[in-house]
């Protein structure tokens, strides 16, 4: 564990969504959400993000991510768990790695979104809007 970290810290992070790894790359929306050491002995976060788009086809958008970070391994597996908008009831995963490290607070993670979204359906929504009336 990085000294200054404790069982049970927990951070909220509003980070910048892009495109690519570069500096300059185009901005598609943020991560906000929460980070918690969830080790006593290992540098693992237990994560809930989520992934807000600003561009794109999925402008408006949402996907949530939530699961176990152990930044001792080179890519770590975390659910998604679901989305809004046009992912609405998405699921899958997110291979998630550390690209580079910047500073003790800050790193630049790669996210690779594996996810699939169920087509609407006519039927359930038309039973939705009866059961609801």
């Amino acid at each position: 564990m990085h000294p200054g970290n404790y069982f049970g810290d927990t951070v909220a992070v509003d980070d910048l969504l892009t495109a690519g790894l570069a500096a300059g790359s185009a901005p598609v929306g943020r991560a906000q959400g929460t980070y918690m050491t969830g080790s006593m002995s290992r540098p693992v976060f237990v994560v809930a993000v989520t992934l807000m788009l600003a561009a794109g086809p999925y402008n408006g958008s949402t996907l949530v991510v939530a699961g176990r970070d152990d930044t001792s391994q080179p890519v770590r597996e975390l659910a998604v768990v679901g989305g809004t908008g046009a992912l609405r009831r998405a699921a899958g995963h997110v291979l998630w790695s550390t690209a580079r490290v910047e500073s003790s607070v800050h790193a630049v993670l790669q996210l690779d979104v594996h996810a699939s979204v169920p087509a609407p359906s006519k039927t359930a929504a038309a039973e939705l809007l009866v059961s609801s009336a």
